[in-house]
């Protein structure tokens, strides 16, 4: 209570309060409240939301921000306040990709920005996370450009009128699978038209099979009924390379 005295000539006179009861106000601006004595106006001030279990002392209920993850998982969690731990991991990369990286988004810190699994500490602002995924280029063992003779334009009437072959010549020098691709210019109506695409193989080396043995054609001994051997065939039945067989 606010102890006063009022005199003959009207004036108010007011006292100190001798123990302050504090009252805090939400400002509503999602930020601040405002501290002040409930009797009196000594000590009022403007401070920072402060949160225990996510509500502050005026009342304000801490707030929530949205989680958006490009390319992989936030666990399930869509939603996230200042200051939360926020476990995201990649998605399975597709084929003939891998994980990069996650990209610095929305002023996002990582706990490990190359890891396809990791951590960040949620900002008072709604994020988006990317993970960052990149093609993985096979070694190339031979590359040529290649430019038609013939330009046929945009347009779908046109055709080709005896275009210029084109050879390209390369070595294999590992047994294993090769992929030959053909990209078309980096320019905005380019097109990759094949009409005909021949692979031969000039010359070849030895793989697996690196001696050839020559083998004899000569006949094997014979026998006769008995197994005996025989200098050579005689007239009647005789045995030659296992089977029977019968000379007039």
């Amino acid at each position: 209570r606010v102890p006063t005295c009022r005199s003959t000539d009207t004036t108010v006179r007011i006292a100190l309060c001798k123990e302050h009861d504090t009252v805090y106000t939400d400002n509503k601006d999602g930020e601040t409240h405002t501290s002040s004595c409930k009797y009196c106006d000594v000590g009022s001030t403007t401070e920072g939301h402060t949160y225990t279990n996510h509500v502050c002392v005026c009342g304000a209920a801490q707030p929530v921000y949205t989680v958006t993850v490009v390319g992989g998982t936030a666990g399930g969690v869509t939603e996230a306040r200042a200051g939360d731990t926020v476990n995201i991991k990649a998605s399975e990369p597709e084929e003939n990709c891998a994980f990069v990286q996650w990209a610095q988004v929305d002023g996002v810190s990582f706990a490990n920005a190359s890891a396809a699994e990791t951590t960040f500490t949620m900002p008072a602002k709604n994020v988006t996370v990317k993970a960052v995924f990149s093609e993985i280029l096979l070694p190339s063992i031979a590359d040529q450009t290649y430019t038609p003779n013939i330009n046929i334009g945009n347009v779908a009437s046109n055709n080709f009128n005896s275009p210029a072959q084109q050879l390209f010549e390369f070595d294999v020098t590992e047994q294993g699978d090769y992929v030959i691709a053909i990209y078309s210019a980096a320019s905005e109506w380019s097109d990759c038209i094949i009409g005909q695409l021949m692979l031969t193989a000039n010359s070849y080396v030895n793989t697996s099979i690196n001696n050839i043995e020559n083998l004899s054609l000569e006949p094997s001994a014979t026998y006769d009924l008995q197994g005996r051997k025989l200098s050579q065939p005689q007239k009647g039945i005789f045995i030659q390379n296992g089977k029977k067989y019968f000379e007039k």
